[in-house]
């Protein structure tokens, strides 16, 4: 009696598993389509790897792709496995993908439409200096990116030549050891994103030929330490995260403003908290139309000025944060003697005791002035590629930073290709230089920002060598500031990593570390 059961069982399935089977061809083929697994599609350094659950009694998938959602689609595969390798694709792009199966030689319904969202593409570094050590060594820096995991260095020994993989790197710097003197070196550097996008290599190597420095240099000028402690410094609070900040601005408060690489300026109060973003708030997404390259507040009309170089604008901001006007710059004028194919390019900003506002052209290598009409009333040396140009004391070369003097308006220009300051007085005539290239106490080997007290002194950073160093009213060297709370005698002098920025009032002096992407403040010892 069991067995006939168990019989009566079988002849009951079969019927039953032949229906079901049936069932599934139908609906491998009309039905609907595969599903992608989690996770896909995915970014497989160029290339984008799809991935999708088995689609029972699947002889093979067509794989489709669109550059806008919804279709049309386009065929791009027949795959006899569940996954595809899409390598002609760009990183930069967005694609939208559907999957069907091939059954019986039918092609069934579509997937769920899976997207891959493009990625800004990285932003190639940009070489910010070199240093040829004592012992011929080659120690060479760039920008941070903030979105980089790490960084590819290449080098060629000619300029068009071969450029092989130096080094793979997360730090923003590398010391190149074999090299020789006499000889120049050529360096490219490229960011690598986590998802193994890598930027472009810049057109042009950045050259470094090896020379040595005399080592008697270095005892020409005594060094004058001057003891500071630092008193605080911001870079991230709740939401709130600095990046890639270039120049800072005291607010007249004991608090600074700080432009941020993503379009921003910050506020930071004297607590070092956060109070708002210009021309609009951090948290909702990227600044508008531009990077902040250098920046200044008019205490007395409590006015911020942006200057931006990509869009050729000089934006002035309410306390409010509001808007209130932009000034463009010119271009040289017609009789100027000069190329004009390039587009000017506003890269810092200042306002002098007598309300004129000062702004850079880094395109032409001028300082441009306004009146409070935002109408241009003169400029100060003659612009880049004049054929009467020559090398002078009005001539400036690669303008990057500009301060005034509070106590009598003078103008101090700091030219990085010549690692030296140009001082000007506020009718534009020259008056001196500051500092010139070493190592040595009141040189310079990238000076990278600069800031004049109420007290007259002025305060230069040097990325390079990771020190500041302040000067007096006629451009004399007058110390190096030190942080007596270090421990080793050499830590102490570099107390300024990464900095690209300067201010200075009221006994305090802040820079902007775009390495490790803060504001720090040290108080000055009387």
């Amino acid at each position: 009696m069991n067995g006939g059961f168990g019989a009566g069982v079988r002849r009951s399935v079969f019927p039953v598993v032949v229906f079901l089977a049936a069932m599934s061809v139908s609906f491998a083929a009309f039905g609907a389509g595969p599903s992608m697994m989690p996770g896909f599609p995915m970014r497989a350094g160029a290339s984008i790897m799809l991935m999708w659950m088995p689609f029972p009694g699947a002889e093979s998938y067509n794989v489709y792709r669109s550059e806008v959602p919804g279709g049309p689609y386009q065929k791009i595969a027949n795959s006899p496995a569940n996954n595809f390798m899409d390598t002609n694709a760009s990183s930069e792009k967005s694609y939208y993908y559907v999957i069907k199966a091939v059954v019986g030689g039918k092609e069934g319904d579509a997937s769920a439409e899976a997207v891959l969202r493009g990625v800004e593409p990285m932003k190639t570094p940009t070489f910010v200096g070199s240093l040829v050590t004592p012992d011929n060594k080659i120690s060479i820096r760039w920008e941070n990116n903030p979105k980089a995991a790490f960084y590819n260095l290449y080098r060629s020994e000619t300029e068009k030549g071969d450029y092989k993989l130096l080094a793979s790197v997360q730090d923003t710097k590398y010391t190149d050891a074999a090299v020789k003197p006499g000889k120049s070196y050529y360096y490219k550097v490229t960011a690598v994103s986590s998802s193994n996008i890598e930027s472009p290599k810049a057109g042009a190597g950045y050259a470094v030929k090896v020379v040595q420095q005399a080592a008697a240099e270095e005892t020409t000028v005594a060094m004058v330490k001057r003891a500071v402690e630092e008193i605080g410094s911001f870079d991230v609070e709740d939401k709130i995260v600095l990046r890639t900040p270039k120049d800072v601005a005291e607010d007249g408060q004991g608090g600074v403003f700080v432009t941020d690489g993503r379009g921003f300026v910050m506020h930071i109060s004297k607590d070092f908290k956060y109070q708002g973003s210009f021309p609009k708030d951090q948290e909702t997404g990227e600044g508008s139309g531009g990077h902040a390259e250098g920046i200044c507040f008019d205490v007395k009309k409590k006015q911020l000025y942006s200057a931006i170089a990509d869009a050729n604008q000089v934006r002035v901001f309410g306390d409010d944060a509001k808007l209130l006007r932009t000034i463009s710059l010119d271009k040289p004028a017609p009789d100027a003697k000069t190329r004009t194919d390039w587009g000017p390019a506003p890269v810092d900003v200042a306002v002098g005791v007598d309300g004129v506002l000062w702004v850079v052209d880094g395109s032409y290598f001028q300082l441009v002035a306004f009146n409070d009409k935002g109408e241009e009333i003169r400029r100060i040396g003659l612009p880049r590629e004049h054929k009467d140009r020559k090398a002078g004391d009005t001539n400036l070369v690669a303008p990057s930073f500009l301060s005034v003097n509070p106590k009598n308006g003078n103008l101090y220009v700091l030219e990085v290709a010549m690692q030296r300051v140009s001082v000007f007085d506020k009718t534009g005539k020259f008056l001196f230089h500051m500092g010139g290239r070493g190592a040595q106490p009141g040189k310079f080997l990238l000076p990278a920002g600069i800031a004049v007290d109420g007290s007259g002194t002025a305060f230069v950073a040097d990325r390079n060598l990771e020190r500041i160093q302040s000067f007096d009213e006629k451009g004399n060297y007058t110390a190096t500031l030190v942080n007596p709370k270090k421990n080793s005698p050499d830590k102490q002098v570099r107390i300024a990593p990464g900095a690209v920025g300067v201010a200075a009032a009221g006994g305090v002096v802040f820079y902007s570390d775009i390495l490790s992407e803060k504001v720090v403040a040290y108080k000055l010892s009387p």
